[in-house]
């Protein structure tokens, strides 16, 4: 029995600490919004003091700054704008004499296979001539010899 009434004594503390944490966490949490709120104020009072601290520029200040700001952004447009039509105009340049280059290319690549093609067809055509001429002079020595053995068996 006596380790039971321990064991509720200990609970029962164990109970009395955890309400002692949990009103001095209430305790801290009102303090932090208390502060929080006291800082949100302060912060409020001093953009407005902020706000006196500046000198305003008068209307005719102001217009004088917008002229001269609306001025400048034409300018660096019209400056981005011709920057913009030269390269343009360099790059259809490259590109006009990439395409020369290729056709120029192209022509000369034309020109050497016709030439080799023709120099094939000649060469061909020599073969073939002199093939028909060594035909001719075989067939000429063949029936030269076909008509001496024919004479020659007559005898």
């Amino acid at each position: 029995m006596p380790k039971k009434e321990e064991e509720k004594n200990l609970k029962k503390a164990a109970n009395n600490n955890d309400n002692k944490d949990k009103e001095k966490v209430a305790k801290k949490s009102k303090a932090n919004k208390k502060a929080n709120t006291e800082n949100k104020n302060r912060w409020f009072k001093d953009f407005k003091a902020e706000l006196k601290k500046i000198i305003w520029p008068s209307k005719s200040q102001l217009l004088e700054n917008v002229a001269v700001v609306i001025a400048m952004v034409v300018i660096v447009s019209l400056i981005i704008f011709l920057l913009d039509l030269g390269f343009k105009a360099l790059s259809d340049l490259e590109v006009k004499g990439a395409k020369n280059l290729k056709n120029s290319i192209t022509a000369s690549t034309e020109n050497e296979t016709n030439d080799v093609s023709t120099n094939e067809a000649e060469s061909n055509s020599n073969e073939t001539s002199s093939s028909s001429e060594t035909n001719e002079t075989s067939s000429t020595e063949e029936n030269t010899e076909s008509s001496s053995s024919s004479e020659s068996n007559n005898q």
